[in-house]
């Protein structure tokens, strides 16, 4: 068996591992604004965090190739399990599922919105991070007088 070997960011400096921190905090954020006040048993909330738990570790990490012969792009879950995540674990049933079809429709419509709504805040806040922005230490035009 092998063993998993730990790797921590540097102590008090935060900036090392910048990247990840964002990504949590855009996901937080996209939680706390859909999630605030719904209504979620357990299970459905389980539920929901698979769902995004499977949306961040298929993410590519690469560029996507138009080229149709390419392979796909790496994701998180190449490195976690070796291969795409397919699809997600079914938890188990409890006691305080409802039993009743027409109680579960309605519940997993209800799940099915927030996460609708979750995805689109999260590509509305995540996206943005993506895009790339140059350091202050590149020289550019200096203001002259008159420029303002």
């Amino acid at each position: 068996m092998r063993q998993i070997e730990w790797k921590y960011s540097t102590d008090r400096a935060p900036w090392c591992g910048g990247y990840w921190e964002r990504l949590v905090r855009s996901m937080k954020n996209a939680l706390r604004k859909v999630l605030g006040k719904a209504l979620l048993r357990s299970w459905e909330l389980h539920t929901v965090l698979c769902e995004l738990e499977g949306w961040i570790n298929d993410r590519p990490l690469t560029l996507l190739s138009e080229d149709p012969h390419n392979c796909a792009p790496l994701t998180p879950a190449h490195f976690l399990i070796g291969r795409e995540l397919a699809s997600l674990p079914i938890p188990a049933a409890s006691a305080s599922a409802p039993t009743n079809a027409s109680s579960l429709r309605k519940r997993w419509r209800y799940q099915q919105l927030l996460m609708k709504h979750l995805w689109n805040r999260w590509l509305e806040e995540y996206l943005v991070t993506l895009t790339s922005r140059g350091k202050w230490t590149k020289i550019g035009r200096q203001p002259e007088k008159g420029d303002l």
